[in-house]
C-alpha cells in the first residue's frame, strides 16, 4: 500500500489490494497526504487476513464461506453501515431460507423460491417486504455469489441462470419526485441549517450525491471548478468515469454566493464530510413533513420531472441533467446556441418561494470560516 497523487487531480490517493478480487485498487484518501497517510494506517489495520478454509471447496457450506470468505472481503471496500446492513440480510433472510446448504447445491430454482417466499411472508410489524427490499437482498447474494466464482469456489453463478424478468419489479406505487411545495415543506424541517444548501443543490441541478459530497474515493465539489460568473460548475469525475458540465440557475448562484467558506479547505460543502448521514437527515425531515420513503436521490427525478413540466424537451433535459459528457455538451451546445441550457435551468427559478433560502446559512458548524 502506498500514498500517490493523480496528475491533475486534487487530493491523495490510496493504492492498495482489493480484498474480493485480490487485484490492485485506487481510493481517495484525503485533501492532504497527512490524511491519505492516516486513511491508509486504518485500512490497513482493519484489513482481514482473508484464508482459505481448510476445507474441501466443493463441501464448504453458504455460512461457511459467507463467514470466512466474503464478509472479510468486503470489509476494505464496504462502509461499516453498508456492512453491517449485508450481515443483516445475510443472517436474518438469506441463510434462514436457504439454510446452511452446500455451497455448491445452490440452483437458479432455489434462488427463485426465496424471492417468492420473501414476497409473500410478513414482516414483524405485520406488513410485506417491498419488491425494492427483496432486490437489493438479491443482490446481496449475487455479489457472494461472484466473490465465490473469482476465488474458485464456484465455476460457475447460479445468478447467470435467471432470466431478468424472473427478477421482482421495482415497486412502482413509490414517488420518485416531489412539487416544488413538497420540497419546500421538507426542507423546513431540516434541522441543519448548511445542509438545505445541498438539497437546493442537487434539487436545482440534476447531480447525483457523490458529484457533491464526493465519497471515500472522490474529493465533493471544489470551488476551483465553480464559475459563478459563468453559472456553471465542473464535475471532474461523475458516476461513469467522465467529466461532465453543470449549468446553474440563479437560485443555485445566489445560495452559492451567500456559503460560507472553511479556512484551507477548498471543497464547497465543507460542512458536509459524512454524506450518509447528509442522506439521513433528508430521509428524517421527509417523514416529518409527512412524506415518508422519498430519498436524496429523488431530487435528481424532481429536477428531470420539474424541467419537464416547465416544457423542456427531453433531449435538451437529458443534456443539462449532465447525462453527456463535457465535450459532447459544449458541442451540441454550440449548435443549440449558449444560451437554451441556460433558459432551461433558469425555468426552475420560477418554481421556488422567495423564502426558500432562508436559513441556508444557520446552525453552520464552529470551525473557523471566512
Amino acid at each position: 500500500m502506498s500514498v500517490y497523487q493523480k496528475q491533475g487531480k486534487n487530493g491523495w490517493y490510496i493504492r492498495c489490494k482489493d480484498g474480493a478480487t485480490g487485484k490492485q485498487a485506487h481510493r481517495f484518501g484525503g485533501t492532504t497526504k497527512f490524511e491519505a497517510q492516516k486513511r491508509e494506517i486504518e485500512i490497513r489495520e482493519a484489513r482481514p487476513i482473508v484464508t482459505v478454509p481448510v476445507v474441501d471447496k466443493s463441501s464448504i457450506s453458504l455460512y461457511d464461506f459467507a463467514e470466512q470468505v466474503f464478509i472479510p472481503s468486503q470489509q476494505v471496500r464496504s462502509t461499516r453501515k453498508s456492512l453491517q446492513r449485508s450481515e443483516g440480510v445475510f443472517n436474518n433472510h438469506i441463510l434462514r431460507l436457504f439454510g446452511n446448504v452446500p455451497l455448491r447445491e445452490i440452483r437458479a430454482e432455489h434462488i427463485t423460491r426465496y424471492m417468492t417466499q420473501r414476497l409473500a411472508e410478513k414482516t414483524p410489524r405485520g406488513g410485506k417486504a417491498t419488491s425494492d427490499t427483496v432486490l437489493k437482498e438479491i443482490g446481496i447474494l449475487k455479489r457472494l455469489l461472484h466473490v465465490a466464482v473469482l476465488k474458485d469456489f464456484l465455476t460457475k453463478s447460479p445468478m447467470s441462470q435467471i432470466d431478468k424478468y424472473e427478477l421482482p419489479s421495482a415497486n412502482a406505487g413509490r414517488k420518485h419526485f416531489l412539487d416544488p411545495e413538497q420540497f419546500e415543506r421538507i426542507l423546513s424541517f431540516v434541522r441543519v441549517g448548511l445542509y438545505r444548501a445541498v438539497y437546493i443543490f442537487l434539487v436545482n441541478t440534476g447531480c447525483r450525491r457523490k458529484d457533491a459530497l464526493g465519497d471515500k474515493e472522490q474529493i465533493g465539489l471544489q470551488w476551483s471548478n465553480v464559475y459563478l460568473n459563468d453559472a456553471v460548475v465542473r464535475i471532474p469525475l461523475d458516476k461513469r468515469g467522465k467529466e461532465k458540465l453543470v449549468l446553474l440557475n440563479q437560485t443555485v448562484v445566489t445560495m452559492l454566493k451567500s456559503l460560507p467558506r472553511k479556512v484551507g479547505d477548498d471543497r464547497v460543502f465543507w460542512f458536509a464530510s459524512d454524506p450518509d448521514y447528509v442522506s439521513q437527515v433528508w430521509r428524517e425531515a421527509a417523514r416529518d413533513a409527512g412524506l415518508q420513503g422519498i430519498t436524496l436521490h429523488d431530487l435528481k427525478h424532481t429536477f428531470c420531472s420539474l424541467m419537464r413540466k416547465q416544457g423542456i424537451p427531453p433531449d435538451v433535459t437529458a443534456r443539462v441533467a449532465g447525462n453527456d459528457d463535457l465535450g459532447t455538451i459544449m458541442r451540441r451546445y454550440e449548435n443549440f446556441g449558449a444560451s437554451l441550457g441556460k433558459q432551461a435551468v433558469g425555468t426552475l427559478d420560477a418554481l421556488w418561494s422567495p423564502k426558500i433560502l432562508h436559513g441556508v446559512t444557520g446552525n453552520e458548524p464552529s470551525d473557523k470560516v471566512t
